[in-house]
């Protein structure tokens, strides 16, 4: 019985033991930098403080899942990360995960953009980094968002209280010109829209 004891646990020591030696022998999985700048677009300008968001897409899709949390250049990336770009607008995503992302910038007074972005409202490209890759020139120009001021009056020249504004656009197709809202705002609220102007 007590032979039988001794073989039994022998036998749980070999077999854990060459678990640990199997998973000690299997490399880490190396991860990924994606670095760039932003810049304000027709000066070239670094931007300070820029949000830049890092967001796994999901496996066929290509859309973006999970919540946002912090990741400062060495902490790893899996679902969702985000950091700040510093005083020249650079900024480092470091440990990221191999896999397929898509990234966007947000800035106060600016557009919110995605990585290869061509229009306001498209979406931006996906990124594919592999095991150990460094990518070093993801960058953004960011377009200065427009601001509407004035004051509202009206026939006799007294200002008007509780109106509503709306900021309107054109666009063309064959049947012609057709005007689109932008948004609609309080004439006492300091408006920052997103239309290019």
């Amino acid at each position: 019985m007590q032979v039988r004891r001794v073989g039994l646990l022998l036998m749980f020591l070999l077999s854990v033991s060459g678990a640990f030696a199997q998973a000690a022998q299997e490399p880490p999985v190396q991860k990924a930098v994606l670095q760039g700048m932003v810049s304000r677009a027709g000066t070239g300008e670094g931007l300070s403080r820029a949000r830049v968001t890092l967001r796994r897409a999901e496996p066929g899709t290509g859309q973006t899942g999970g919540g946002v949390a912090n990741a400062p250049g060495g902490s790893s990336v899996g679902i969702s990360a985000q950091v700040v770009t510093d005083g020249s607008g650079r900024f480092v995503f470091g440990a990221v995960d191999p896999g397929t992302y898509r990234m966007l910038v947000e800035l106060d007074g600016y557009l919110r953009q995605e990585y290869g972005q061509r229009s306001y409202t498209g979406r931006g490209a996906l990124i594919t980094v592999s095991p150990g890759q460094r990518v070093n020139d993801v960058n953004f120009q960011m377009v200065p968002a427009s601001t509407i001021t004035g004051r509202v009056f009206d026939e006799t020249g007294q200002p008007m209280a509780g109106v509503t504004v709306q900021a309107q656009t054109y666009s063309y197709s064959e049947a012609g010109r057709n005007s689109l809202p932008l948004t609609r705002f309080r004439p006492t609220i300091l408006a920052n829209i997103g239309c290019i102007g």
